[in-house]
């Protein structure tokens, strides 16, 4: 990819002004999967995504009930790999523990544990 073609790349992406939202990115890549056979799709980060859940849903139980069931549905019906990256708050030393790091992700409260 030259300079120019990233450019006008991100040109594309940033044309309305506003973030993708999963619908979006899950339309282009079932085009790219059925074109060019793409198995493999990563979401890096999905605290860019536009997040359109209810005024009454919580972002854990929104993104639970909505936004997981249509990426497992996306990699079930098209045989696709999907990695959804969250990236933690802010990595602290009082945060790690012998064998186990805990980290509050950004886009929900939801704490996860690697061993």
């Amino acid at each position: 990819m030259t300079p120019d073609e990233f450019e006008e790349g991100k040109q594309w992406m940033c044309e309305d002004d506003c973030l993708p939202s999963i619908n979006w990115v899950l339309d282009l890549a079932k085009a790219v999967v059925l074109r060019y056979g793409v198995c493999g799709l990563v979401i890096d980060p999905c605290n860019e995504l536009d997040h359109q859940q209810p005024l009454n849903q919580t972002e854990t139980n929104y993104y639970v009930s909505q936004i997981l069931p249509k990426i497992k549905r996306f990699g079930q019906h098209y045989s696709c790999h999907v990695w959804l990256i969250a990236h933690p708050r802010q990595v602290t030393v009082a945060s790690f523990t012998i064998g186990v790091v805990v980290h509050p992700i950004c886009v929900t409260s939801v704490e996860v544990r690697i061993s």
